[in-house]
């Protein structure tokens, strides 16, 4: 009787809200015999625990939001000091931020950008400075070129890891690897553009890597070229206020992560006022690019821009034959490493100790560079050949012959 009883207190208490009302952040779950309880229409269910945990983390975003927790085994010096201050430089010029701010303590200008929860660094500190991803499985960025419009074969396939700065960097190398420039003369000036607007892209990854939900540490964010459209996908939902379509109207910002939202703006990379959509789509419309279009898929979402046919250098549709990769070593030291590198990167180091070797200068000029010039090898950040987290793996061409020499 009395759990009967408080199942109809319940209804009472929930029919002044709406359908959609009952799922917006920030309202407490209705909880009797320690479980948690929501209304739709006129039935009382049991709460699912996702929508438990997200009720309770947007109702008490200071004990339980992921990018205030302490990062695990992340101490201050764990953080990359160079690119903080660096940061803090650019908000300073834009003045988003006060001048002290560039010659204050290290550890104070990080409590004053909540960076710090209880002295030690947080999750939102090793999301945008952190110097190694530990365990953050999350940090880390797919990429690939696919050959026609589906995931059947690809032309390059990368993979980046780091903080919000590395995969930023990385992601904007892949676009400008991949997408068609074009160039005008403007008065003595030569403009030169990519095929979709770089403002755009570079918007839509911040948004993308700003925005995301983190605490989905399995997932991770991906790159998508096809032939015929780009696509970049983000683990999360849009706020229950938008839409797939609202989003491109104007709206107020409903960030996932504020803290990490609010250290991008001070230090201008990124906008407030929800303004990232429009600014997109304003990028793309400067350039008579099609507006690109906002979608949600198996707990991604996703922004796709329509790619120019004419601006493809391949044009090669799913059902063309893929002939077969030839390749031969050109040396019996590029032989030998093939057979012990395989498709994980791996540093320099690391590829030395497989061939047992110390000269570092021999192993350059004999393995490695001749490897990346015939192809057998490629580089994590190919745009960068003296990246400081530089890695190398085997390419296609190379792992089929190694499986046909085994």
């Amino acid at each position: 009787m009395l759990r009967l009883n408080i199942l109809i207190f319940l209804n009472v208490l929930a029919i002044k809200l709406s359908p959609f009302e009952t799922f917006v952040w920030g309202h407490q779950p209705y909880t009797y015999d320690s479980r948690p309880y929501y209304k739709v229409e006129s039935t009382t269910k049991l709460m699912p625990r996702d929508m438990f945990e997200e009720r309770i983390r947007a109702n008490k975003p200071q004990s339980y939001a992921w990018e205030r927790q302490k990062a695990e085994r992340v101490t201050i010096s764990d953080l990359n000091e160079e690119r903080v201050r660096g940061a803090i430089r650019l908000g300073v010029e834009r003045g988003r931020m006060v001048a002290s701010a560039m010659t204050e303590p290290f550890e104070k200008v990080l409590d004053k950008l909540q960076l710090l929860t209880d002295g030690e660094p947080n999750n939102a500190a090793a999301t945008l400075f952190g110097k190694s991803i530990y365990g953050y499985t999350q940090f880390r960025l797919r990429m690939a070129r696919f050959r026609g419009t589906d995931k059947n074969s690809f032309i390059d396939n990368q993979r980046a890891e780091g903080n919000f700065f590395d995969l930023l960097d990385a992601g904007m190398s892949f676009f400008f690897k991949h997408l068609s420039l074009s160039g005008d003369i403007v008065g003595f000036v030569r403009e030169e553009h990519l095929e979709v607007p770089a403002e755009a892209l570079r918007e839509a990854l911040i948004n993308a890597l700003c925005h995301r939900q983190y605490e989905k540490y399995n997932l991770t964010i991906g790159i998508a070229i096809y032939d015929d459209r780009i696509e970049i996908e983000s683990p999360g939902v849009l706020p229950p206020q938008l839409t797939t379509e609202t989003i491109k109207q104007p709206h107020i910002s409903y960030p996932y992560n504020p803290i990490i939202a609010d250290v991008l703006f001070k230090t201008t990379f990124l906008e407030n006022w929800g303004s990232g959509a429009g600014r997109i789509m304003d990028a793309c419309k400067d350039q008579n690019v099609e507006t690109p279009i906002w979608t949600i898929q198996g707990g991604f979402v996703i922004v796709t821009f329509k790619r120019s046919i004419t601006a493809n250098s391949i044009q090669v549709t799913p059902s063309t034959p893929q002939v077969p990769l030839k390749y031969t070593p050109s040396t019996p030291q590029v032989e030998e490493l093939i057979k012990v590198v395989d498709d994980q990167f791996i540093d320099r180091s690391s590829m030395m100790k497989l061939v047992q070797l110390q000269d570092r200068k021999h192993f350059r000029e004999n393995y490695l560079l001749i490897a990346i010039k015939e192809g057998a090898i490629e580089s994590k950040y190919p745009e960068q050949p003296n990246h400081p987290k530089q890695q190398y793996r085997l390419t296609e061409k190379a792992l089929e012959w190694k499986r046909n020499h085994k």
